[in-house]
């Protein structure tokens, strides 16, 4: 039955004005994606300052 959720979850955002790039399929993939997220946030934040400091 995936398949066809799948195929809804597509059909429903070809109709949307602005489709996500990216389409996460599954409650997995959604943990995954969000783990990756938080991971590069936090990098991000602990370099933050170094970075900013490269502005001229």
């Amino acid at each position: 039955m995936f398949w066809f959720q799948a195929a809804q979850a597509i059909l429903t955002i070809a109709n949307e004005q602005t489709p996500p790039l990216r389409l996460l399929l599954g409650s997995d993939a959604v943990l995954l994606a969000n783990a990756m997220d938080n991971g590069k946030l936090e990098e991000s934040k602990r370099w933050e300052k170094l970075s900013r400091s490269t502005d001229f």
